[in-house]
């Protein structure tokens, strides 16, 4: 007797979260080809984040107003977090300021 190896219908969670990782890697995707480098993908409540390395890219997004300053703080001197979407997915960074 063959068995066949059905795979199990994914739950709504599942589904949702295999979603999200499609999403996240077409963003990643973009991001290199926006020059910005990703060092973490964080998944908060199961929608994803994305924190890439400040650069050049980072300040004219800001300057050009097409992020913008979300939060300002003091860990190890002061800084400020920007963010922007980009795929859908929200994409933070971390400037420390002098």
């Amino acid at each position: 007797m063959t068995q066949t190896n059905q795979a199990k219908p994914l739950n709504k969670n599942n589904y949702l979260m295999l979603r999200y990782l499609e999403q996240v890697e077409k963003a990643v995707k973009r991001l290199n080809e926006m020059g910005l480098t990703v060092i973490n993908v964080h998944f908060e409540k199961i929608k994803p984040t994305v924190r890439v390395m400040t650069n050049s890219i980072t300040d004219r997004l800001e300057r050009e107003q097409k992020a913008y300053v979300y939060h300002v703080g003091r860990d190890n001197g002061r800084y400020q977090e920007a963010q922007f979407s980009v795929e859908g997915i929200r994409v933070i960074w971390r400037k420390y300021l002098q």
